[in-house]
């Protein structure tokens, strides 16, 4: 059979994907093992921002961070979150762990509905793909809220 038959001699343009390490200097170089040290670190990186807008650390098997994103800028008033967007970065970083953020530009802290369903999604979605979340927090200029805190059976849920 004629090869030339079977596949076409034309070029074709191929998507590669390389992984670069870069060094960074983050504003915190201890691990993030605190919820006290991943509520400074989101409310000094999108606390004073007046949008909402949903923030990704991942982090690595020894909780030092090896990622950060900004997945989403919503309203004033919401955001909308979708796994494969929150996912996407530490997929590709190789992360153990994340920990998402958003803020409230109205500087009430109180988790939405919207709030508690997505951090069930993205607790599930992090089962499928082998990479806990380990909390969500909401954040503004001057305090931050664990929904870890609050809801700790979302995280435990089978």
């Amino acid at each position: 059979m004629d090869t030339k038959a079977i596949f076409k001699t034309e070029n074709y343009e191929f998507i590669s994907l390389k992984l670069l390490r870069k060094k960074r200097k983050w504003p915190f170089e201890e691990q993030i093992a605190s919820k006290e040290a991943a509520g400074k670190l989101f409310q000094m990186l999108i606390g004073e921002e007046d949008r909402e807008t949903l923030s990704i650390v991942g982090l690595d098997v020894n909780k030092y961070i090896n990622n950060y994103a900004v997945a989403h800028v919503g309203t004033l008033s919401k955001s909308i979150i979708h796994p494969r967007e929150i996912f996407k970065y530490p997929i590709l970083s190789n992360s153990d762990s994340l920990i998402i953020a958003h803020n409230h530009p109205s500087g009430c802290l109180k988790p939405s509905e919207q709030d508690i369903t997505i951090t069930k999604t993205i607790v599930k979605a992090g089962e499928i793909l082998g990479i806990e979340l380990l909390d969500h927090l909401i954040v503004n200029d001057k305090e931050y809220l664990s929904i870890r805190n609050m809801y700790e059976e979302l995280f435990n849920e089978e």
